[in-house]
């Protein structure tokens, strides 16, 4: 969208990432559509690592707001690097009246703000929808005003957290020891309430982009589960739906440049109406995606539905082939729901299986990872056998478990890259073999992750330091930075916190606070104990 700068406030949305990841971001496309609703504002896009906008090819540096969106904390070398790079000052600290001002937002950022909080103006707590408005309000008027004094306005504001406003004081290369805070503390998430009121979907067509080939539409927030270590649980509660007939009228919209629809939730197959959502959009006549689908519940309908506008890939989320694993993060999934899932797919007629695993979980023992290589097993050759195909595939993407602020796993301790990186070779070796892809994430990044989702203001200076380098080069970068500041991964991702600890992320609030979160992780290690003795009680019992 190209207008016009006169008279209109400029804005650089930005996705620190390159194109093809940043467009693939439905919540980036649904905040350049609302800002560019408004008449007075032109926004334009940016991406990285080119400092310049999409749309008129100016400066970052020429505009008075720099809005990044965050999906993952692993674009914290990237952020850095461009507003380097944009000649913007890095610290917030030391820009003037002259300067942008930076804004962030999204999951990677407002679970937990602090890495990087050195250098942001502003941080939106939570969803973007109620905030825009008091937002553009302040923004409007603030280049012509004191940079102090357009920070107060913007922290008066319900959801902006403004990091000038809060110090820290910690103990010597350890913990947390309190937090001075000028503003609220804490600043409380904003949460739209309303999904009848707007929508949320693709706003052009972006071919170049992982998701270009469709017009994604997102059906609901939040996720009843809670399983324990999800951001997309915690970080969007409660659970809110639109109504089947929004949806397929979003969809609708979307035939003009393209008929194959991506719907978007954490949990599809939750939605109260997802049989008339499928049946709906079968009638319309688009070809028809869904994200991960937990095997329990797996709505018939919309399976159905899927395969028969032509979807060969059916994926599964299942996290661990471990029951009792998944009883520990309160999955809500037995090992008896995952036959009838594969026979659904094969009697669809799908062509291929794609499942979700994750190594490294807290307890993890060998015996839970061979349940993992043997679950694998089972749903290859079952869905060969009823598909009749001996080659039918089976793709595994194995995640690495990074313990997430504002989640009840945000106490756990992180296993090292050494012992992820020996979990996931032993699960290759043992599924390659048999004709299963297995596709693993890096430990090593998986490791920086943890060290952003649980850390604090003193890593902004490796994070700046990082920023000089690109790709494994910027993880060893951060890593000498941090010890030369005599800090650690272990004190930030492999320890075990203490429900009595001051976490860096209190100065933000999520609907469920730390003693909520605490509750929930005593009561996850219950339920292993409960597991246990039950299957020694039936052990037991069978000899």
């Amino acid at each position: 969208m190209i207008k016009d700068w006169g008279g209109r406030l400029p804005m650089a949305l930005i996705y620190p990432n390159n194109y093809y990841v940043g467009m693939s971001s439905l919540g980036f496309q649904a905040l350049y559509g609302i800002f560019n609703s408004h008449d007075d504002v032109v926004c334009e896009r940016a991406f990285a690592p080119e400092p310049v906008s999409l749309e008129s090819g100016r400066r970052l540096r020429d505009f008075p707001v720099l809005a990044f969106s965050f999906t993952y904390e692993l674009d914290y070398f990237n952020f850095a690097r461009l507003l380097r790079d944009a000649h913007v000052p890095l610290l917030a600290a030391d820009r003037g009246n002259g300067d942008p001002l930076v804004i962030a937002g999204g999951p990677g950022v407002f679970m937990n703000p602090e890495p990087i909080a050195p250098f942001l103006d502003a941080v939106v707590i939570g969803e973007a929808e109620p905030i825009i408005e008091p937002l553009l309000a302040v923004l409007r008027e603030a280049r012509d005003s004191d940079r102090r004094d357009v920070l107060s306005r913007l922290a008066a504001i319900p959801g902006v957290y403004v990091p000038a406003f809060y110090g820290f004081e910690y103990e010597d290369g350890g913990p947390l020891k309190r937090i001075h805070a000028e503003g609220p503390l804490p600043v409380a998430r904003q949460t739209a309430h309303n999904l009848a009121s707007f929508s949320t979907m693709s706003t052009f067509k972006a071919p170049a982009s992982e998701f270009g080939h469709m017009h994604l539409v997102e059906i609901a927030r939040g996720c009843h589960w809670r399983c324990t270590f999800c951001v997309a649980t915690y970080g969007f509660l409660p659970v809110r739906q639109r109504s089947a007939q929004h949806v397929i009228d979003n969809a609708r919209a979307g035939l003009k440049w393209n008929d194959h629809v991506g719907l978007v939730s954490a949990t599809i197959s939750d939605h109260t109406e997802i049989d008339d959502i499928a049946l709906g959009l079968r009638e319309l006549g688009v070809k028809l995606s869904v994200s991960s689908m937990r095997v329990r519940p797996l709505p018939e309908t919309l399976i159905r539905a899927v395969a028969a506008t032509g979807t060969k890939t059916l994926t599964l989320g299942l996290e661990t082939g471990s029951e009792r694993l998944r009883y520990y993060i309160a999955k809500g999934v037995k090992n008896a729901d995952v036959a009838p899932a594969v026979d659904l797919a094969a009697d669809c007629g799908f062509q291929r299986l794609k499942a979700y695993y994750m190594v490294g979980l807290p307890t993890e023992t060998r015996e839970d990872l061979d349940e993992l290589v043997n679950q694998a097993r089972f749903i290859k050759e079952r869905f060969a056998a009823k598909t009749g195909r001996h080659g039918a595939e089976l793709v595994l993407n194995v995640s690495c478990f990074v313990p997430k602020a504002q989640t009840p796993m945000q106490y756990a301790p992180q296993a090292s890259p050494a012992e992820l990186k020996q979990k996931l070779a032993y699960v290759r070796s043992r599924l390659q073999p048999r004709g299963i892809d297995v596709r693993g994430d890096s430990p090593r990044w998986a490791a920086v992750e943890a060290i952003f989702s649980r850390g604090d203001r003193r890593q902004a200076a490796a994070i700046a330091a990082a920023s000089e380098a690109e790709g494994n080069a910027a993880v060893g970068a951060f890593e000498r930075a941090l010890r030369e500041q005599g800090l650690s991964a272990e004190l930030y991702a492999r320890r075990q916190r203490t429900y009595d600890e001051r976490l860096p992320w209190e100065t933000v609030s999520l609907p469920n606070g730390p003693k909520y979160l605490a509750a929930q992780d005593l009561k996850a290690s219950h339920r292993i104990e409960r597991f246990e003795h039950e299957l020694a009680a039936s052990a037991s019992a069978a000899g």
